[in-house]
């Protein structure tokens, strides 16, 4: 299986950027619908950064690979420990080595955006 990982870009930081931080407080309000990245829009507002093979992502569960392990390889620590990862950010026109809220991943087909705590599925 591949997984896709998409980064939000600066035109999705300026659409849902303080709006993403605000999920959890607007979710337990429920006041007004929240603005996310929706699957057919996710090219305008994400730009994909890699396509990952399973097999390349540490596991902390040993049977299978789990959004929280994808989430955990994406750390900037971890996948570009000493800085390999900048020129690919700079040519992609990203500003952020680290997965962080907002940012997208394609598991298995189906899209979940990181949130506050924890993961969402996008439609």
């Amino acid at each position: 299986m591949q997984i896709k990982i998409w980064y939000m870009n600066k035109k999705g930081w300026r659409l849902f950027g303080g709006n993403l931080s605000e999920m959890t407080l607007q979710r337990k309000n429920q006041t007004h619908p929240l603005l996310r990245p929706t699957v057919a829009t996710l090219e305008d507002t994400h730009t994909l950064l890699m396509t990952l093979e399973r097999a390349e992502i540490p596991r902390v569960r040993k049977e299978h690979e789990s959004l929280d392990d994808v989430f955990a390889w994406m750390q900037g620590e971890n996948w570009s420990p000493n800085g390999e990862a900048r020129p690919l950010i700079a040519a992609k026109g990203l500003f952020h080595t680290s997965m962080s809220v907002g940012d997208v991943m394609d598991y298995g087909g189906e899209y979940y955006m990181v949130a506050p705590l924890g993961f969402e599925l996008i439609q």
